[in-house]
């Protein structure tokens, strides 16, 4: 798989937009290993952190599961967020690197390059302040997912 890589950054773009919409009537992702696709992504811009002003990428990703109540499939809808540092220690290296990219510091990406793409993550359960659950993932290494 190979990406966009550039020596000059190339002028800002607005992210593709896609017609196509599957509704996932609020469905979270189980607990466990799911093949994802990555169906859409967006810059969120810059947010204060506890480590200081941080830029972050929003990465949509659906996955298909068997509904244990009504025997159907459903879709799951994944949403995850990284800070956008391709220092070694980044969570969007890892993340990256479940594609196969192997990134270095100074590289540029096209984000919108990803849209489309498969790879198998393991789903974690999480709450907020608030109660309510959230699905985390931890990328796995690339293997046996066809693009």
């Amino acid at each position: 798989m190979s990406m966009s890589i550039t020596s000059n950054p190339r002028p800002k773009t607005k992210a593709k937009k896609s017609n196509i919409f599957t509704d996932s009537a609020g469905v979270i992702a189980r607990e466990g290993v799911h093949e994802a696709t990555v169906t859409a992504t967006e810059h969120l811009g810059k947010s204060k952190t506890k480590y200081g002003t941080k830029d972050f990428q929003m990465f949509h990703l659906q996955s298909r599961q068997f509904n244990e109540q009504t025997g159907d499939s459903e879709t799951a809808e994944i949403h995850q967020q990284y800070h956008r540092s391709l220092d070694p220690r980044s969570g969007l290296v890892t993340f990256l690197a479940a594609f196969g990219i192997k990134v270095h510091r100074g590289m540029t990406l096209d984000f919108d390059d990803l849209v489309g793409k498969k790879l198998n993550v393991v789903v974690t359960h999480s709450s907020d302040a608030k109660g309510d659950k959230h699905a985390n993932i931890r990328p796995l290494p690339l293997k046996g997912v066809s693009q």
